[in-house]
């Protein structure tokens, strides 16, 4: 009876526990050994997403396709953003990232 109450009052948290746990333990194994690759793209991304932050600017185009005269949307860059934006506010934030 006690843990069907404990369910009930924290459903919501518990909820977000699991998908957190989820996504660590499907994403850690790929982080931890350094297995993601960085490419030119990531690293041309990332200078322009520092350029937006550094330098605030409004981006109205994204990043350039393999067919000339074709970008993506700048929902991208605008996703990034807060990574770039955090370690500005919070000083200590990027000891964490290697």
């Amino acid at each position: 009876m006690y843990i069907v109450e404990l369910v009930r009052k924290y459903h919501t948290w518990l909820v977000l526990i699991a998908i957190t746990l989820f996504i660590l333990a499907t994403r850690l194994p790929l982080v931890l050994p350094n297995t993601i690759p960085f490419s030119f793209d990531h690293g041309k991304d990332s200078v322009a997403v520092l350029h937006m932050v550094k330098e605030p600017s409004i981006k109205f185009i994204g990043p350039w396709t393999s067919i000339p005269g074709l970008y993506f949307g700048p929902g991208w860059y605008y996703l990034l953003a807060p990574s770039f934006l955090l370690p500005m506010v919070i000083r200590w934030l990027p000891l964490f990232g290697s």
